[in-house]
């Protein structure tokens, strides 16, 4: 009798500890609702993305009027605001997604996921896939320093613009006898932003202007944001819009000083263009740092669009 009760619970015991373990979800993943985007028109959708109408049907009421999209690999979110049709009862990340837009090159075929976490303002959680349907590798996005110097920033921003629109004007009015081929230019740092001396820009710029071709081309400097951060280079306007349609998006092959072919995006609207998704390929194959001086030879014109470019070292 003794023997069969010690049988028994031994055989309890073994149920007990041989029993599957099941693994509870917490209750907020489930909730947590997602959408999906996928860039099928970088010019509609550079300034304003639209949220799928399901999704707002069912969430949208609990969207607040500012939206914080947090990305991986960034110190601080994105914050865009929600603009609302009420005629058509549609939602959009608004005024501040084109910066997002052009930090991440987001072109044609880019696939992106939004998981709604809450939170006011609203939170959502952002994955970014490119046109092979691999995660893209999330470039570094630092949280500016309270105590920056913005005269520097506005000085910096306002040499970028200068030279995406390349100084055509200058450039082909230098009289190349008093270019230095020998010339040394270098970059400098200061207070963590990169810069070119206004010296350094004048006597690249000479150099380069020496430099002729009788193809249709244009001439710019490597600046930050084209080889390191946002990975996009202005297009001298007057150029692309001579040569290519406006508000379109279209694709060109470089040809690289390494032999490779590469296929970039090329973005026109009424006012700029640029190079977009592509070009940091380009740029990390084939070294360019700032500072760097390029030229870009229309070798095949539309439909073919084929650059060949040269680079000048510094």
């Amino acid at each position: 009798m003794r023997s069969t009760r010690l049988m028994t619970i031994k055989n309890k015991q073994a149920s007990t500890i041989s029993k599957t373990p099941t693994i509870e979800f917490d209750d907020s993943v489930k909730r947590n609702p997602s959408f999906f985007s996928i860039i099928l028109s970088p010019i509609t959708q550079q300034s304003k993305l639209r949220i799928p109408a399901e999704f707002v049907k069912k969430y949208g009421r609990h969207l607040s009027d500012e939206i914080c999209l947090n990305v991986p690999n960034c110190e601080q979110p994105w914050k865009v605001e929600l603009e609302k049709d009420k005629n058509k009862n549609d939602m959009f990340f608004g005024k501040g997604w084109e910066m997002l837009m052009e930090f991440y090159s987001l072109g044609y075929g880019h696939f992106l996921v939004f998981r709604f976490d809450g939170c006011l303002p609203s939170q959502f959680h952002v994955l970014i896939f490119n046109k092979t349907a691999t995660e893209i590798d999330y470039p570094l996005r630092r949280t500016p320093p309270l105590n920056s110097n913005r005269k520097l920033k506005k000085e910096y921003r306002t040499q970028e613009a200068n030279d995406d629109d390349d100084d055509e004007s200058v450039i082909n009015n230098l009289d190349s006898s008093d270019s230095d081929n020998n010339v040394k230019c270098s970059s400098i740092k200061e207070k963590g932003y990169d810069r070119i001396s206004p010296e350094a820009r004048k006597n690249l710029k000479k150099k380069l202007s020496v430099i002729k071709s009788e193809y249709p081309n244009f001439k710019t400097i490597m600046y930050p944001t084209h080889v390191r951060y946002r990975y996009n280079l202005g297009v001298n306007f007057s150029h692309a819009s001579t040569y290519f349609a406006r508000d379109k998006s279209d694709k060109v092959i470089l040809k690289g000083p390494n032999g490779k072919n590469y296929r970039v995006g090329l973005y026109l609207n009424q006012t700029t263009a640029k190079f977009t998704d592509g070009w940091k390929d380009f740029v990390v194959d084939n070294g360019l740092n700032v500072g760097d001086g390029c030229m870009f030879e229309l070798v095949k014109r539309p439909p073919n669009n084929v650059y060949q470019v040269s680079i000048f070292r510094i």
